[in-house]
Protein backbone atom coordinates (compact mmCIF):
# COMPACT_ATOMS: atom_id res chain seq x y z
CA UNK A 1 0.00 0.00 0.00
CA UNK A 2 1.02 3.41 -0.98
CA UNK A 3 0.15 6.72 1.57
CA UNK A 4 1.18 9.87 0.56
CA UNK A 5 3.77 8.36 -1.22
CA UNK A 6 5.70 6.42 1.53
CA UNK A 7 4.99 2.36 0.49
CA UNK A 8 3.85 0.60 3.75
CA UNK A 9 4.89 -2.81 3.50
CA UNK A 10 2.30 -5.64 4.60
CA UNK A 11 2.04 -6.33 7.92
CA UNK A 12 3.24 -3.40 9.33
CA UNK A 13 2.48 -1.81 12.53
CA UNK A 14 1.72 1.76 12.52
CA UNK A 15 1.19 4.29 15.24
CA UNK A 16 -0.68 7.42 15.34
CA UNK A 17 1.46 10.15 16.66
CA UNK A 18 -1.20 11.63 18.65
CA UNK A 19 1.33 14.36 20.20
CA UNK A 20 1.80 15.74 16.53
CA UNK A 21 -1.86 16.20 16.39
CA UNK A 22 -2.58 17.30 19.64
CA UNK A 23 -0.05 20.27 19.20
CA UNK A 24 -0.73 21.22 15.57
CA UNK A 25 -1.06 24.65 15.20
CA UNK A 26 -3.00 24.42 11.94
CA UNK A 27 -5.57 22.71 14.25
CA UNK A 28 -5.55 24.41 17.30
CA UNK A 29 -4.65 28.25 18.19
CA UNK A 30 -1.78 28.63 20.60
CA UNK A 31 -1.86 24.80 21.30
CA UNK A 32 0.79 24.55 24.06
CA UNK A 33 -1.44 26.58 26.12
CA UNK A 34 -3.85 25.10 28.41
CA UNK A 35 -7.64 26.32 27.58
CA UNK A 36 -10.00 24.00 27.75
CA UNK A 37 -12.85 26.59 27.00
CA UNK A 38 -11.90 25.59 23.48
CA UNK A 39 -14.08 22.47 23.28
CA UNK A 40 -16.86 24.54 24.77
CA UNK A 41 -19.67 26.20 23.13
CA UNK A 42 -20.02 29.51 22.63
CA UNK A 43 -22.46 29.92 26.24
CA UNK A 44 -19.66 27.36 28.01
CA UNK A 45 -22.46 24.96 28.43
CA UNK A 46 -21.76 22.40 26.01
CA UNK A 47 -18.82 20.01 25.12
CA UNK A 48 -18.32 20.35 21.66
CA UNK A 49 -15.71 17.08 20.11
CA UNK A 50 -13.79 18.46 17.77
CA UNK A 51 -13.21 15.91 14.90
CA UNK A 52 -9.44 16.52 15.34
CA UNK A 53 -9.42 15.67 19.56
CA UNK A 54 -8.62 11.72 19.40
CA UNK A 55 -7.91 11.03 22.92
CA UNK A 56 -9.14 7.01 22.69
CA UNK A 57 -7.87 6.63 19.15
CA UNK A 58 -9.70 6.01 15.88
CA UNK A 59 -10.64 3.10 13.96
CA UNK A 60 -11.34 -0.86 14.51
CA UNK A 61 -8.60 -0.41 17.42
CA UNK A 62 -9.68 2.13 18.81
CA UNK A 63 -10.21 2.23 22.95
CA UNK A 64 -13.46 -0.32 23.73
CA UNK A 65 -13.38 1.10 27.21
CA UNK A 66 -14.08 5.05 25.81
CA UNK A 67 -17.99 4.95 26.89
CA UNK A 68 -16.92 3.32 30.58
CA UNK A 69 -14.24 6.05 30.99
CA UNK A 70 -16.43 8.88 30.00
CA UNK A 71 -18.82 7.61 32.32
CA UNK A 72 -16.60 6.83 35.48
CA UNK A 73 -14.52 10.38 35.19
CA UNK A 74 -17.86 11.91 35.24
CA UNK A 75 -18.85 10.12 38.31
CA UNK A 76 -15.61 9.86 39.86
CA UNK A 77 -15.22 14.06 39.62
CA UNK A 78 -18.91 15.51 40.24
CA UNK A 79 -18.77 13.49 43.47
CA UNK A 80 -15.45 15.07 44.75
CA UNK A 81 -16.92 17.89 44.28
CA UNK A 82 -19.90 17.32 45.71
CA UNK A 83 -18.36 16.19 49.06
CA UNK A 84 -15.34 18.80 49.08
CA UNK A 85 -13.94 22.01 48.69
CA UNK A 86 -10.24 21.56 46.60
CA UNK A 87 -8.10 24.40 46.49
CA UNK A 88 -4.44 24.52 45.06
CA UNK A 89 -1.18 24.46 47.53
CA UNK A 90 0.85 27.61 47.57
CA UNK A 91 3.49 25.26 46.67
CA UNK A 92 1.95 24.30 43.00
CA UNK A 93 4.10 24.75 40.33
CA UNK A 94 1.69 26.23 37.45
CA UNK A 95 3.94 25.86 34.59
CA UNK A 96 3.25 22.87 32.39
CA UNK A 97 6.91 20.95 31.39
CA UNK A 98 6.81 17.78 29.50
CA UNK A 99 9.19 14.93 30.19
CA UNK A 100 9.61 13.29 26.49
CA UNK A 101 9.30 9.66 26.74
CA UNK A 102 7.47 6.90 25.09
CA UNK A 103 4.60 8.75 26.54
CA UNK A 104 3.99 12.07 27.73
CA UNK A 105 3.56 12.73 31.50
CA UNK A 106 4.11 15.97 33.51
CA UNK A 107 7.55 16.74 34.63
CA UNK A 108 6.27 17.80 37.89
CA UNK A 109 3.78 16.07 40.05
CA UNK A 110 1.18 19.08 41.00
CA UNK A 111 0.28 19.83 44.67
CA UNK A 112 -3.64 19.63 45.73
CA UNK A 113 -4.77 20.09 49.32
CA UNK A 114 -8.07 18.94 50.30
CA UNK A 115 -8.78 21.28 52.89
CA UNK A 116 -12.82 20.62 54.66
CA UNK A 117 -15.25 18.54 53.99
CA UNK A 118 -18.22 19.71 53.06
CA UNK A 119 -21.37 19.09 55.57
Amino acid sequence: MVIAGFKIPKDTHIIINMWANDNDPNVWENPSEFRPERHLSEDHKTFIRAEQLIPFSLGKRSCPGEGLAVVEVFLYLSSLLQKYDIKANHKTDTSLEYLFQFTIAAKHDPYVTITKRRK
